[in-house]
Protein backbone atom coordinates (compact mmCIF):
# COMPACT_ATOMS: atom_id res chain seq x y z
CA UNK A 1 0.00 0.00 0.00
CA UNK A 2 3.18 2.27 0.43
CA UNK A 3 4.64 1.49 -2.73
CA UNK A 4 3.63 3.51 -5.53
CA UNK A 5 2.93 1.20 -8.94
CA UNK A 6 1.09 2.89 -11.80
CA UNK A 7 -0.44 1.34 -15.03
CA UNK A 8 -0.11 4.07 -17.31
CA UNK A 9 -2.56 2.68 -20.17
CA UNK A 10 -1.61 3.60 -24.02
CA UNK A 11 -3.20 2.67 -27.00
CA UNK A 12 0.59 1.22 -28.50
CA UNK A 13 1.21 -0.61 -25.39
CA UNK A 14 1.11 0.25 -21.91
CA UNK A 15 4.09 1.82 -19.51
CA UNK A 16 4.47 0.33 -16.08
CA UNK A 17 6.37 3.00 -13.55
CA UNK A 18 7.79 1.12 -10.57
CA UNK A 19 7.63 -2.83 -9.68
CA UNK A 20 7.53 -2.71 -5.98
CA UNK A 21 9.73 -5.01 -3.75
CA UNK A 22 11.15 -8.68 -5.41
CA UNK A 23 7.66 -10.38 -4.13
CA UNK A 24 5.57 -7.67 -5.54
CA UNK A 25 4.90 -9.00 -9.36
CA UNK A 26 2.38 -11.58 -8.34
CA UNK A 27 0.20 -8.60 -6.30
CA UNK A 28 0.75 -6.55 -9.81
CA UNK A 29 -0.02 -10.02 -12.01
CA UNK A 30 -3.28 -10.10 -10.41
CA UNK A 31 -4.17 -6.14 -10.30
CA UNK A 32 -3.43 -6.55 -14.12
CA UNK A 33 -5.86 -9.01 -15.02
CA UNK A 34 -8.50 -7.55 -12.56
CA UNK A 35 -7.95 -5.02 -14.97
CA UNK A 36 -8.44 -6.99 -18.20
CA UNK A 37 -4.89 -6.09 -18.91
CA UNK A 38 -2.69 -8.35 -20.54
CA UNK A 39 0.59 -8.50 -18.98
CA UNK A 40 2.19 -8.89 -22.86
CA UNK A 41 0.66 -5.20 -23.38
CA UNK A 42 3.41 -3.61 -20.96
CA UNK A 43 6.28 -2.57 -23.60
CA UNK A 44 8.20 0.11 -21.00
CA UNK A 45 9.15 -0.63 -17.46
CA UNK A 46 10.46 3.02 -16.06
CA UNK A 47 11.40 3.92 -12.26
CA UNK A 48 11.50 6.71 -9.92
CA UNK A 49 14.60 5.48 -8.41
CA UNK A 50 16.86 2.27 -8.78
CA UNK A 51 16.45 1.12 -4.82
CA UNK A 52 14.78 -2.60 -3.88
CA UNK A 53 11.53 -0.80 -2.68
CA UNK A 54 10.49 0.28 -6.51
CA UNK A 55 12.61 -1.68 -8.87
CA UNK A 56 12.44 -5.10 -7.16
CA UNK A 57 10.29 -6.49 -9.44
CA UNK A 58 11.85 -5.39 -12.45
CA UNK A 59 13.85 -8.67 -13.47
CA UNK A 60 10.69 -10.83 -12.95
CA UNK A 61 8.45 -8.60 -14.37
CA UNK A 62 11.05 -8.03 -17.81
CA UNK A 63 11.41 -11.62 -18.06
CA UNK A 64 7.17 -12.36 -17.92
CA UNK A 65 6.29 -9.57 -20.01
CA UNK A 66 9.30 -9.03 -22.46
CA UNK A 67 9.30 -5.33 -21.45
CA UNK A 68 11.73 -2.75 -22.64
CA UNK A 69 13.58 -1.01 -19.31
CA UNK A 70 14.53 2.56 -19.89
CA UNK A 71 16.34 4.45 -17.18
CA UNK A 72 18.20 7.24 -16.30
CA UNK A 73 22.30 7.48 -16.85
CA UNK A 74 22.79 7.50 -13.08
CA UNK A 75 20.12 4.77 -12.49
CA UNK A 76 21.31 2.67 -15.46
CA UNK A 77 24.41 1.02 -13.81
CA UNK A 78 22.86 0.37 -10.57
CA UNK A 79 20.07 -1.26 -12.30
CA UNK A 80 22.65 -3.17 -14.36
CA UNK A 81 24.49 -4.28 -11.04
CA UNK A 82 21.53 -4.88 -9.49
CA UNK A 83 22.21 -2.09 -6.76
CA UNK A 84 25.63 -3.38 -5.70
CA UNK A 85 26.99 0.34 -6.44
CA UNK A 86 23.89 1.90 -4.68
CA UNK A 87 25.55 4.76 -2.28
CA UNK A 88 23.04 4.41 0.65
CA UNK A 89 23.39 0.54 0.35
CA UNK A 90 20.17 -0.41 0.45
CA UNK A 91 19.67 -4.18 -0.08
CA UNK A 92 20.64 -5.40 -3.71
CA UNK A 93 17.67 -6.60 -6.26
CA UNK A 94 18.31 -9.02 -9.55
CA UNK A 95 19.92 -6.89 -11.96
CA UNK A 96 18.16 -5.73 -14.88
CA UNK A 97 18.90 -5.31 -18.56
CA UNK A 98 18.49 -1.22 -19.34
CA UNK A 99 17.24 -1.50 -22.62
CA UNK A 100 17.26 2.39 -23.18
CA UNK A 101 19.41 5.55 -21.58
CA UNK A 102 17.25 8.52 -20.81
CA UNK A 103 18.46 11.94 -20.56
CA UNK A 104 16.92 15.17 -18.88
CA UNK A 105 14.18 16.89 -20.40
CA UNK A 106 13.29 14.08 -23.03
CA UNK A 107 10.04 13.46 -23.95
CA UNK A 108 8.96 9.75 -23.94
CA UNK A 109 6.04 8.50 -26.49
CA UNK A 110 4.34 5.34 -26.57
CA UNK A 111 1.50 5.98 -29.16
CA UNK A 112 -1.14 8.39 -27.06
CA UNK A 113 1.43 8.07 -24.14
CA UNK A 114 3.25 11.36 -23.75
CA UNK A 115 5.61 11.84 -20.71
CA UNK A 116 8.71 14.26 -20.20
CA UNK A 117 11.62 13.39 -18.07
CA UNK A 118 12.97 15.70 -15.30
CA UNK A 119 16.13 14.68 -13.42
CA UNK A 120 15.74 14.76 -9.83
CA UNK A 121 18.33 13.58 -8.41
CA UNK A 122 19.14 13.29 -4.66
CA UNK A 123 17.15 10.51 -2.99
CA UNK A 124 19.61 8.82 -5.42
CA UNK A 125 22.21 9.72 -8.19
CA UNK A 126 19.41 8.97 -10.73
CA UNK A 127 16.20 9.95 -9.05
CA UNK A 128 14.20 11.52 -11.48
CA UNK A 129 9.83 12.60 -11.86
CA UNK A 130 7.73 11.80 -15.19
CA UNK A 131 5.23 14.78 -16.21
CA UNK A 132 2.85 12.78 -18.38
CA UNK A 133 0.29 15.09 -20.67
CA UNK A 134 -2.46 14.05 -21.60
CA UNK A 135 -6.47 15.48 -22.44
CA UNK A 136 -9.14 15.71 -21.02
CA UNK A 137 -12.41 17.69 -22.00
CA UNK A 138 -10.55 19.36 -24.90
CA UNK A 139 -7.62 20.70 -22.57
CA UNK A 140 -4.44 19.53 -22.20
CA UNK A 141 -3.71 18.43 -18.60
CA UNK A 142 -0.60 17.31 -16.85
CA UNK A 143 0.32 14.67 -13.91
CA UNK A 144 3.64 14.51 -12.42
CA UNK A 145 5.14 11.28 -10.84
CA UNK A 146 7.50 12.89 -8.49
CA UNK A 147 10.44 11.96 -7.06
CA UNK A 148 10.34 13.33 -3.97
CA UNK A 149 14.28 14.28 -2.72
CA UNK A 150 14.47 12.59 0.71
CA UNK A 151 17.83 12.07 2.57
CA UNK A 152 18.61 8.75 3.32
CA UNK A 153 21.94 8.74 3.41
CA UNK A 154 24.94 10.78 5.50
CA UNK A 155 25.36 14.08 3.95
CA UNK A 156 28.52 14.76 6.52
CA UNK A 157 30.55 13.13 4.88
CA UNK A 158 28.66 12.37 1.78
CA UNK A 159 28.30 8.91 0.38
CA UNK A 160 27.16 10.50 -2.62
CA UNK A 161 29.45 13.64 -3.91
CA UNK A 162 27.36 16.36 -4.63
CA UNK A 163 24.03 14.86 -3.06
CA UNK A 164 24.11 18.20 -1.47
CA UNK A 165 23.52 20.29 -4.77
CA UNK A 166 21.79 17.87 -6.31
CA UNK A 167 19.08 18.23 -3.40
CA UNK A 168 18.83 21.54 -3.93
CA UNK A 169 18.58 21.90 -7.23
CA UNK A 170 15.63 19.06 -7.37
CA UNK A 171 13.67 21.18 -4.91
CA UNK A 172 13.70 24.17 -7.04
CA UNK A 173 12.98 21.87 -10.05
CA UNK A 174 10.10 20.79 -8.00
CA UNK A 175 8.57 23.46 -6.53
CA UNK A 176 8.79 25.28 -10.10
CA UNK A 177 6.28 22.50 -11.66
CA UNK A 178 2.95 23.11 -11.32
CA UNK A 179 1.13 20.24 -12.48
CA UNK A 180 -2.87 19.41 -12.44
CA UNK A 181 -2.23 16.34 -10.70
CA UNK A 182 0.71 15.10 -8.86
CA UNK A 183 1.54 11.67 -7.33
CA UNK A 184 4.72 10.18 -5.43
CA UNK A 185 6.18 6.87 -5.25
CA UNK A 186 5.37 6.60 -1.71
CA UNK A 187 1.96 6.75 -0.83
CA UNK A 188 2.60 8.23 2.36
CA UNK A 189 4.53 11.56 0.64
CA UNK A 190 0.90 12.81 -1.02
CA UNK A 191 -1.72 11.25 1.56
Amino acid sequence: AELGCYLLRGSKGHILLNTGLADSPLLILASLKALGVDPNDIKVMLTNQAHFDHVGGFAALQRLTGAQVWATAADAPLLRGGGASDPSHFTGFAPVKVDRVLKDGERLTLGDLDLTVIETPGHSPGSVSYQLTFQEGGQARTLLFANLPTVVMSLDPPAYPGIVADLRRSFTRLKALHPDLWVASHASQFD
